[in-house]
C-alpha cells in the first residue's frame, strides 16, 4: 500500500520506541508488523496503517505505544509516498533491527535503531533526490564505526 508522510512519522516513532524500550518482549513483532507494511505491494492508499499494524498485537503495552491505539482523522487526503527506494531502504532497516531482536543483540538492534530513526522523518520531508543525499550522511558514522556495507545497495 502508498503510505502517506504521517505514516513516515509513524515509522519515526516505532523506531525510537524501540530504542526507548529496547528490552520490550514485543519489539520484534512490532518490527515485523511494519515490515510487512513496508513489503506490501504500493497500489493502495491505507491511513493509519503502521498504528492499526501495532494495535492489533496481542499484548503491547498500550502505555508505551498509546499513540498507536489512536488513529488520525484527516479532512482531505494527505498526498502518498510513491518512490519506491523509500520502502526498500526502510525495509532493509528494519531486517536489520528484525535480525538483532531476533537474536537478542540488544547492543547492536539499539545502534541501528539509532542510525536510522531519522530516516523516515527525511524521506517525509524532503524530495526524493535530497532525502537520499541526507541518508547517506544520516548513517554515514554506523557505517564507519560498525558496518562498511549498511544500504550500500540502495544508497
Amino acid at each position: 500500500m502508498y503510505m502517506t508522510k504521517y505514516d513516515l512519522y509513524d515509522i519515526y516513532a516505532v523506531i525510537v520506541y524501540i530504542r526507548a524500550y529496547i528490552n520490550d518482549e514485543k519489539n520484534t513483532e512490532i518490527l515485523r508488523a511494519v515490515k510487512r507494511l513496508l513489503d506490501e505491494p504500493q497500489a493502495r492508499e491505507d491511513f493509519n496503517s503502521v498504528r492499526h499494524a501495532i494495535s492489533a498485537i496481542d499484548g503491547v503495552d498500550s502505555c508505551h505505544w498509546n499513540w498507536a491505539f489512536n488513529a488520525n482523522y484527516y479532512t482531505y487526503i494527505p498526498p502518498s509516498i510513491k518512490d519506491e527506494i523509500v520502502y526498500r531502504v526502510l525495509s532493509a532497516c528494519f531486517d536489520k533491527m528484525i535480525f538483532y531482536a531476533e537474536s537478542g543483540n540488544i547492543r547492536w538492534l539499539f545502534r541501528v535503531a539509532n542510525a536510522t530513526h531519522n530516516l523516515p522523518i527525511i524521506f517525509a520531508e524532503n524530495d526524493i533526490k535530497e532525502a537520499m543525499e541526507i541518508v547517506e550522511n544520516e548513517i554515514w558514522y554506523y557505517r564507519m564505526r560498525y558496518d562498511d556495507d549498511f544500504l550500500k545497495d540502495l544508497i
